[in-house]
């Protein structure tokens, strides 16, 4: 039914934050819009191990294009606010997806960190430039809902 498979969703969207941030355990995921994503999490901050913190990452730019028949690329731009550390963040998100076989897709993503705060000394030395870098290289596999 539609609830189970929200939750199966919800679920795989969990373990996929959690991949990305080792040090962290997500406890909650709030995604009503498309555009704006809610997590609670516990993890490390500069101060302490272990805090429960809020991230609120809402897009505000988004775009992709056909390349051909087994490539498609994909922008987002999207903010990153966590309240408990006071922290603000701009990333880009490019992302290459590729089919490789049937339910076998491989993507190359690239992350561009910005900084945001213009009370950053190096804010307005980095002009408008990435101050970061992450590259990925991902492999995605159709999953089936059935259980």
């Amino acid at each position: 039914d539609e609830a189970t498979k929200y939750d199966e969703k919800r679920e795989k969207e969990r373990e996929k934050k959690e991949a990305f941030w080792g040090d962290a355990k997500v406890t909650a995921i709030d995604s009503r819009s498309p555009e704006v994503t809610s997590l609670t999490f516990v993890g490390p901050t500069v101060r302490a191990k272990g805090v429960e913190q809020h991230v609120t990452l809402t897009v505000v730019a988004s775009q992709g294009a056909q390349i051909d028949d087994t490539r498609f690329v994909h922008s987002e731009v999207f903010v990153q606010d966590n309240v408990e550390q006071v922290l603000r963040g701009l990333y880009q998100v490019v992302t290459l997806y590729e089919l490789q076989s049937e339910g076998l897709v491989r993507a190359r993503q690239r992350v561009a960190a910005f900084l945001q705060d213009s009370n950053e000394p190096k804010f307005f030395a980095a002009k408008g430039l990435a101050v970061a870098l992450y590259d990925y290289n991902l492999k995605m596999r159709r999953a089936s809902w059935e259980a």
